[in-house]
């Protein structure tokens, strides 16, 4: 049987700690940063205040214009802070509430 070692940064985290969770036998190490676990009211009131990205400075916003595009990225950072919010308020912040539901999924893809 594979095993892997995962490195996680921010939503990649949460998406390595699945992992870790629901395969723990193909998991050798687990490096995990900037990762959100539990998102709170005051995050998601700071993410609404940020979700315009009119508002960002030139210096911030150009980067991820250049890589991802600028309809693409204004609306895939606009889903993320619904994504967020909506943990806040319907799972009380929990990121990984469906975690159980997530491992049968993550154990199905690695069976194939």
């Amino acid at each position: 049987m594979k095993t892997y070692s995962l490195l996680g940064w921010s939503d990649g985290g949460i998406t390595a700690v699945i992992m870790a969770a629901c395969c723990p036998d193909r998991v050798k190490k687990l490096v995990v940063w900037g990762a959100n676990a539990f998102v709170t009211q005051e995050d998601a009131e700071l993410y609404e205040k940020v979700r315009n990205i009119d508002n960002w400075s030139e210096a911030m916003r150009k980067p991820f214009m250049e890589v991802y595009g600028e309809e693409y990225f204004r609306t895939q950072f606009s889903l993320w802070v619904d994504a967020m919010c909506t943990y806040v308020k319907k799972f009380n912040g929990n990121v990984l509430m469906f975690l159980s539901e997530l491992c049968e999924i993550m154990i199905s893809i690695l069976a194939d």
